[in-house]
């Protein structure tokens, strides 16, 4: 899942792999702050990607982290994301609990 924090404008996003070079451009919905991660651009752990929003001059270059699945709580799977260099994905989980 893919997250934007401004979700005024309807937007296109170019996602690719920089290990294979799978590519994909998906349509961002306005008010959407959420993506489905696009299905022709392999999803791997320790993978870096490029990321650009059409009509913004930024590129983003980001390295994934899969959260293992065995986690037993968001509280763990919180923990497991700080110690792996993802400290702001990690409050924004941890605000989100109650």
């Amino acid at each position: 899942m893919l997250w934007r924090e401004k979700a005024v404008k309807a937007r296109i996003l170019t996602l690719k792999n920089l290990t294979d070079k799978s590519k994909s451009k998906a349509e961002w919905p306005a008010g959407s702050a959420t993506l489905k991660w696009p299905s022709k651009v392999n999803l791997t752990d320790g993978a870096r990607y490029l990321l650009r929003m059409k009509g913004s001059r930024t590129v983003r270059k980001i390295k994934l982290h899969l959260v293992p699945g065995d986690l037993p709580s968001d509280a763990h799977r919180a923990v497991w994301m700080a110690r792996n260099g993802c400290e702001k994905q990690a409050m924004r989980l941890l605000a989100g609990l109650r």
